[in-house]
């Protein structure tokens, strides 16, 4: 993507709320989330879009609040100055803006409104101002956007992607109408999927789970003598995370053959919890076949005890599911090309952690991970 001096990208980190902005990444390569220069908090929002006129306009709990981006990196955005509107605004699944600046929004019960953008926060938006321009299931969609020439899209349920004109009122059918683009495969792409103002779909995969696992059974350590003990807490384990490539029904692939390539790892940043490709290590997949990756873990925790006490410790991991939407191009061996879609869908473990902490506490804490309690 080339990007005009005006275009943005804007962005909120999973659990601290700080909000980034800074020229859109060139290529895979390049980590926008380091890059980004800080610009203030917006802590606890739930949605987050821009008018045209690039004004930020961002919902939390049940209110709505304006204004331009925060410029100050420990700046709190939600100020009462800001606030727009009350009481409603947690009410809906989608709010966005068309290129004229009218602004949409859908209802968690499947209606769609739009009008002005909330200028008061006294007057209730849906009831003043709103029109209501849809009812039944525009809440069933996984995704709803505006190209920069003022087309509606939508990602459906099932995957399908969908486009046409906004709809003229409540007789005007427009899921009926709408025609669909691409393969069926858009519902993985629905963590983040926008047009950029030149006109360029810009979409993200997603993080299926993030779970703790652990490494092995606790360990206690009692200290029955009167003098401080000091005890060596070791773990060493290797874990196998498998991984698949699907591809669209368009493509068939003999039982007998087998595609392989070069590429690098996925994985998940700890500190952002994003997904990455390492490519400073690569590996080859197997298309058609599962994938297995051994990743090898050690620790080694010294403690000291007092007299007469006990201690339990444990080693955990972070299991991450990932499913993330890919694009190649494959030549036969006869020298033909064809583009194949689909979706990688894998694991990967990380972040060792070792906990010690009573033997109690830490039972119940490895029974809950079980799902027994």
């Amino acid at each position: 993507m080339e990007a005009t001096p005006d275009t943005l990208l804007f962005l909120v980190t999973y659990r601290e709320y700080v909000a980034g902005a800074g020229l859109p990444p060139d290529h895979a390569n390049e980590n926008f989330v380091y890059y980004a220069a800080p610009v203030g908090k917006l802590m606890r929002a739930t949605k987050i879009t821009f008018n045209p006129k690039g004004e930020l306009f961002a919902v939390r709990g049940a209110d709505v609040f304006s204004g331009h981006l925060p410029l100050s990196p420990g700046e709190e955005w939600f100020t009462d100055d800001r606030k727009v509107g009350t009481a409603e605004w947690g009410n809906y699944k989608f709010l966005l803006f068309d290129p004229q600046g009218e602004l949409y929004a859908v209802t968690n019960q499947g209606d769609l409104f739009k009008g002005p953008a909330p200028t008061d926060k006294a007057l209730p938006w849906k009831y003043h101002t709103g029109i209501l321009m849809g009812s039944g299931n525009w809440n069933s969609l996984r995704a709803l956007f505006f190209d920069p020439k003022g087309i509606l899209y939508a990602v459906r349920s099932d995957g399908k992607l969908i486009r046409r004109s906004p709809p003229t009122g409540l007789q005007d059918n427009w899921f009926a109408t709408a025609q669909q683009v691409g393969k069926d495969n858009w519902y993985q792409l629905t963590h983040f999927i926008a047009f950029s103002p030149e006109g360029e779909l810009w979409c993200a995969s997603k993080i299926v789970s993030l779970e703790p696992q652990a490494l092995a059974t606790q360990k206690t350590f009692t200290n029955s003598s009167g003098q401080p003990h000091k005890y060596s807490f070791s773990v060493s384990k290797e874990i196998t995370t498998t991984s698949t490539f699907s591809h669209d029904q368009s493509y068939t692939v003999s039982t007998k053959s087998e595609i392989t390539f070069s590429a690098g790892i996925p994985s998940i940043l700890e500190t952002e919890w994003k997904i990455s490709i390492n490519t400073s290590t690569t590996r080859t997949w197997n298309f058609t076949e599962t994938n297995t990756i051994t990743t090898s873990f050690s620790a080694t925790t010294d403690v000291t005890l007092a007299p007469n006490t006990s201690l339990c410790m444990q080693a955990f991991v972070t299991k991450g599911v990932m499913e993330i939407p890919y694009r190649a191009r494959v030549r036969s061996y006869l020298g033909y090309e064809f583009t194949i879609e689909g979706v990688y869908k894998g694991a990967t473990v990380f972040n060792l952690t070792v906990k010690q902490t009573d033997c109690k506490s830490l039972a119940s804490t490895s029974a809950s991970r079980a799902g027994l309690i």
